[in-house]
């Protein structure tokens, strides 16, 4: 059994079921807890402060044993958890110059009032996105299912807590590429004196780039974007190759 914990951070609209079949693909020798976020699945309800980037963090409280994966809006909130072991951020946004987040906070308050205002047309123009090109139509149509039992208002109020136009630019150009099982100091990354890795799938090339001025990235060849999806063995991996680095 690692001395690390994994916590798992799912994505927009997302659960901590969505991490199942990494869990699968881990085994049981790995202390493994996907959580629902707030505003997602049971976590709906709690204090204003848990819908905010630094409030969820303590909310999560994640320590020095801890190594905190996260999927794209979970991988953003990841790469806040200051405190941990380390972090795997998985199809993340590293942040945005502080000039383009008032857009983007403005774009995501005006999503937040589509969703509240018919969710179900929100839902379909969501996963229509290129972003989710490479899903095929029948995991498409599993996502979107999984996601009409969420309650929207919810939704809606992480979408605008958890915006990337509220989140600071944690990127670094770095531009390199983690060496084959792992092995990250602990001056890599973002920064902020914990190994950070970041992974992408080949096919999402925003995310590629945004990866690799993140920090030492792996791609995932022949995938996209969900990669909780396309490819949980991998990601399962590239995991294990960063609690394998921890435990070095």
């Amino acid at each position: 059994m690692s001395e690390f914990r994994v916590l798992a951070l799912h994505g927009f609209m997302g659960t901590g079921a969505d991490w199942n079949p990494v869990r699968e693909a881990l085994g049981v020798d790995v202390a493994f807890f996907g959580p629902d976020l707030p505003g997602h699945g049971s976590s709906t309800g709690l204090p204003d402060a848990c819908y905010t980037l630094e409030g969820v963090v303590d909310w999560l409280a994640p320590d020095s044993h801890t190594l905190v994966v996260g999927y794209s809006m979970g991988g953003r909130i990841a790469l806040h958890a200051q405190a941990a072991a380390g972090v795997v951020a998985i199809s993340a946004h590293p942040g945005l110059p502080e000039g383009e987040r008032g857009a983007r906070l403005a774009l995501d308050v005006e999503r937040a009032t589509a969703m509240r205002a018919d969710f179900p047309a929100f839902l379909s123009s969501w996963l229509e996105q290129p972003l989710f090109a490479s899903l095929s139509p029948g995991q498409r149509e599993d996502l979107i299912a999984q996601r009409r039992r969420q309650d929207p208002a919810e939704l809606a109020k992480a979408l605008v807590g958890f915006s990337t136009g509220r989140q600071r630019d944690l990127r670094q150009s770095r531009s390199q590429t983690a060496p084959s099982g792992g092995n990250l100091s602990a001056d890599q990354g973002t920064g902020s004196g914990r190994p950070v890795l970041a992974v992408a799938g080949e096919r999402d090339k925003r995310y590629v780039r945004l990866a690799q001025e993140t920090a030492p990235s792996i791609i995932i060849p022949d995938a996209g974007h969900n990669l909780l999806v396309e490819a949980p063995q991998l990601v399962a991996e590239a995991i294990r190759s960063m609690l394998e680095s921890l435990s070095a």
